[in-house]
């Protein structure tokens, strides 16, 4: 038993095994980091697996970041932006294919995509129906289409 301890003390005392227990370690790290970074960027295709005679058919499964798991901004109350941008349409189409007509000040309005940045140095991060997305200095702002109120007109007066 003495000689036991006696290899198990020397094997402590080996300089060599602190380097292999740090490689070992970084060897997991990246292992880990490169199957999280599959799982959550990498969309799975549709696949088709043929068991004995029955057949199954796995839909595909979007990326995990694009599950939104935390909500979407999209609902969000983002502040209003203070740049002197008017929002006079917008063209909502397929994935990067939108596009925003907006205007500095009262002057005319110019198309923007996702992507761009307008006026002021704010870049367009996303074109929904009712309003624009920008990132503005870092932050997320909301450039609202601005509707005019109606004004109706009084009714007919009762005759009776």
């Amino acid at each position: 038993m003495l000689r036991n301890l006696t290899d198990i003390q020397n094997i402590m005392q080996d300089r060599r095994l602190p380097l292999a227990l740090a490689a070992l370690f970084i060897l997991l790290a990246l292992f880990s980091v490169i199957s999280l970074g599959r799982m959550l960027f990498v969309s799975f295709d549709s696949v088709h697996v043929s068991l004995k005679s029955e057949h199954v058919f796995i839909e595909k499964i979007p990326p995990i970041a694009s599950w939104h798991l935390f909500g979407s901004y999209e609902d969000a109350q983002l502040p209003t932006t203070q740049l002197d941008l008017t929002l006079q349409g917008v063209f909502v189409a397929g994935e990067g294919e939108s596009q925003a007509l907006i205007s500095v000040g009262s002057g005319s309005g110019s198309l923007y995509g996702i992507g761009d940045t307008v006026p002021g140095g704010a870049k367009i991060d996303k074109i929904l129906p009712e309003r624009v997305i920008l990132r503005h200095n870092g932050k997320l702002e909301t450039l609202p289409i601005l509707r005019p109120k109606l004004q109706l007109a009084p009714g007919p007066q009762d005759l009776f």
